[in-house]
């Protein structure tokens, strides 16, 4: 599929639908709820899970749908903390084994590209000032189509 990949209706909404174009009314929505933790999730990204779990859910961007996306966000986190846990230790240049030449740290390329991983799922989750920025909770805790249009009739008066 070519082009940018669609915005979910929700997020949408809750920018303000700055594109003006119709917004897709069939979208299924998700059940409500929090996910439960996979099992297979080690120590760090069981604790990230629950650190960021309650975060989510009061942002208002949480289902039980968001379980895949979520355990790879902990996942990808838990691989960042020990990656990083390694520079540290070991430093971000080391000798190369062959020749004993200074070599980026094979544990800083693990970190980076981590780092990468992570920062994209957690702007699917709102989870950057830049992609906080873009949702407006205002309209969509106005109510319906009607409450909305009153309000602005009201700010115009």
């Amino acid at each position: 599929m070519r082009g940018r990949k669609p915005k979910p209706t929700q997020l949408r909404i809750l920018a303000g639908n700055p594109g003006h174009r119709a917004l897709n009314d069939e979208e299924p929505a998700p059940p409500d709820g929090l996910p439960e933790c996979p099992p297979f999730l080690d120590d760090e990204a069981r604790a990230e899970w629950s650190r960021i779990c309650p975060v989510l859910e009061r942002m208002g961007v949480l289902s039980i749908a968001d379980r895949n996306a979520l355990s790879s966000y902990c996942v990808v986190y838990s691989r960042w903390v020990a990656a990083e846990r390694a520079v540290k230790q070991y430093g971000a240049i080391v000798k190369s084994p062959v020749k004993g030449v200074p070599i980026k740290s094979p544990h800083l390329c693990v970190a980076d590209k981590a780092l990468e991983q992570m920062l994209k799922l957690q702007v699917e989750f709102g989870l950057t000032p830049s992609a906080r920025s873009r949702i407006r909770l205002g309209d969509a805790l106005a109510g319906s189509r009607l409450d909305q249009f009153l309000q602005r009739g009201r700010r115009r008066a």
